[in-house]
Parts: structure tokens; sequence; C-alpha cells
């Protein structure tokens, strides 16, 4: 949302998507909404620069946001509902799977995975 931007009931209710193959199955469980995708970009890092020209909303890690935060006109609130869990995968071919960088690396995700 845009700061100094007007919240209301409508701006839960269109958002900016960033899909992933067939990934339109993302729900959201908006109590008592219906969700209206708005708009896809071809990338997630988009979404906040969308986000700042416009009253969209967009629903991505807080940890992403955040960093857009003071060099965009963009603010990170809490969803107003719970979201359900997932869970996170890392892939990797089988030829770097024993070569010490990409062990390091891989440690070095999960690591920062596991942070609060």
């Amino acid at each position: 949302m845009r700061a100094g931007a007007r919240r209301c009931r409508a701006d839960l209710r269109q958002e900016v998507v960033h899909l992933i193959g067939d990934a339109t199955q993302c729900s959201t469980n908006l109590p008592s909404a219906t969700r209206r995708i708005a708009l896809t970009v071809p990338d997630f890092l988009l979404g906040p620069y969308v986000v700042a020209e416009t009253a969209l909303l967009l629903s991505a890690g807080q940890r992403l946001l955040r960093s857009f935060v003071g060099q965009l006109p963009v603010q990170v609130v809490a969803l107003p509902f719970e979201l359900p869990a997932f869970d996170v995968y890392m892939v990797w071919h089988a030829r770097v799977h024993s070569d010490p960088a990409f062990v390091w690396f891989r440690n070095q995700l999960a690591a920062v995975h596991d942070q609060p």
C-alpha cells in the first residue's frame, strides 16, 4: 500500500500476484471476501514497485518487503488473518551434491530459513 493511502476493505481484495508456473491456487483464506487478482507480474521483485505506484496490495515474505521500506513509499503491515503454513524445499543437481561450495551455500540457506 502506498504511504498515506487510505486503507479500506476493497484494498484487501485487489492484489498483485507473482505466478510461478500454474500456481494460481494460492489461497489466502480471506474472511468473508473474495480474492481478486488485479495484476500478475513476471518477477516477485516487481511487486513492491507496482504497489508504490498504485492502491494495490502485495502479500509476500516480511523480510523481502521490509527491504523496500525507506527505498519506496510503501509500508509493511501484518495481515488481518492467519495464513496456512507451507513447506520450503531446496533442489540441486546431483553433480554438486558433494561440492564443498554448494554444501556451504545450502547450509547458509538452511540457517537463514531457521531464523525467526
